[in-house]
């Protein structure tokens, strides 16, 4: 049913290939897009999933504005209210001797400190409230000629080979927020008007605040410890040799040395369990001026400062909310990890990584598949009937999943026990050692 919004966008034989593959990657036990491409490679000849990415006639803005309808139908107003715009970038990682694919290049994985063959893409998700949440759009970020010749330059010093991997980098961070603009500017055109950006480390530079600031929208995000606080220089001086001059501190040592009011948040002890007071999070606030706004003599930021006791570290986020308490402040960064749960089931679930697409058209629709997958396995998870049936305090992705796996395989064994009584224990025994259903459910 979701997918009638796509009749007329799309012909019937590419709706049908649209609706077989979400089916594959959201109740084929195993199969994601990886797989399912590998499928059309094993048989050697070209499948209608291979059509349907590289040569069906469809456009990525008519089905990504389908996508929206479709999401309207099922949330209603609920779609306009304000909420969050969560910007991050990914990478989609390709083998290092992949060429042919679209947008593939050489980008700098900052979690293994390496360069790496991949895509990169920025995406936004927005998130109203606890239930209406999905992803919006992308941009693809792509090398100039430039920069890749700072990469592959030969003939020069390790030193220098260095110093152009830092320059890469540094570009790389300051054309992304750019694409992320895009991408809010085309949401806000479109009714969304979101009042709070999220973001993380990578984001938080100033040209990309300074535009927020001028779009009047508040931003919650996290800031690197090295960052510097600009404090006055208390000059004794009196009369005309006086002179205001300022000195700094990074934000490490500004809250070690100057800070001393902290906030304890964690959980009251229960009378009724008997476990005792536990604090998680000791918590500093300040409003400060950075560096990094130097040239706005009268700019401040809230800038919070959390240790998490268990991991003995910590993290500092910043907002122009000023009014703001730190508990809210944490409370709404919180809410980024939702795109980090897209990111892990684009990779995970729908394998977006391992699909054996090359064109640029196919790599798109790629994507635009997986944000239909994440767009349903929510509406399944906030829809009464599932929240009815299933017996966990919270409904996750996982648990549409596994629920629409079981159901599945139950209807399945139904219409065969219905249609061949006699041949359906032995079919359903062979169906079994397929190992298209996980092991723990098919005793069930």
């Amino acid at each position: 049913a979701a997918t009638q919004v796509l009749v007329g966008v799309m012909t019937q034989p590419t709706l049908i290939t649209f609706q077989m593959l979400l089916s594959g990657v959201l109740l084929y036990g195993t199969q994601n897009l990886s797989q399912l491409s590998r499928l059309w490679l094993q048989e050697k000849s070209v499948a209608c999933f291979s059509y349907f990415f590289n040569k069906a006639k469809w456009q990525r803005e008519a089905f990504a504005h389908a996508h929206l309808e479709m999401l309207k139908i099922h949330y209603g107003k609920r779609m306009k209210r304000p909420g969050r715009f969560i910007i991050d970038d990914t990478l989609l990682e390709h083998s290092k001797f992949v060429k042919a694919i679209a947008y593939v290049a050489k980008f700098y994985d900052h979690n293994i400190e390496a360069f790496i063959m991949a895509i990169s893409i920025v995406v936004l998700y927005i998130k109203i409230d606890g239930q209406v949440k999905f992803p919006y759009g992308f941009r693809f970020y792509e090398k100039s000629p430039k920069e890749m010749a700072l990469l592959n330059g030969k003939g020069v010093s390790r030193q220098e080979r260095k110093k152009r991997k830092r320059q890469a980098v540094h570009q790389e961070m300051m054309t992304k927020y750019h694409l992320a603009l895009e991408l809010i500017d085309e949401a806000r055109a479109n009714g969304y008007e979101c009042s709070v950006v999220l973001f993380d480390s990578w984001y938080c530079v100033e040209p990309f605040l300074k535009e927020l600031r001028s779009r009047k929208l508040m931003y919650v995000g996290e800031i690197k410890s090295n960052r510097h606080v600009l404090l006055p220089y208390q000059d004794k001086r009196q009369g005309r040799g006086k002179k205001k001059r300022s000195h700094e501190l990074s934000l490490s040592e500004y809250f070690n040395q100057q800070i001393h009011r902290v906030l304890r948040f964690g959980f009251e002890k229960d009378p009724l369990t008997g476990k005792p007071e536990k604090t998680v999070w000791l918590v500093k606030q300040k409003v400060v001026r950075l560096k990094i706004h130097k040239d706005i003599p009268d700019l401040k930021q809230l800038v919070v400062c959390s240790y998490d006791e268990a991991r003995k570290q910590n993290k500092f986020f910043i907002t122009n909310a000023l009014h703001w308490e730190a508990k809210r402040v944490i409370n709404e960064y919180a809410h980024r990890w939702t795109i980090e749960e897209f990111f892990k089931d684009v990779k995970g679930l729908a394998d977006v990584e391992g699909a054996c697409v090359q064109g640029e058209d196919a790599v798109e629709r790629s994507l635009l598949l997986a944000f239909w997958v994440d767009s349903i396995l929510h509406l399944q998870a906030t829809s009464s009937d599932t929240l009815e049936t299933s017996n966990a305090a919270t409904v996750t992705v996982q648990s549409v999943v596994r629920d629409a796996q079981k159901e599945n395989a139950r209807r399945f064994v139904e219409a065969l026990t219905q249609s061949e009584p006699q041949q359906a224990k032995t079919l359903v025994e062979k169906w079994l050692q397929l190992g298209f259903i996980p092991t723990r459910e098919r005793r069930e």
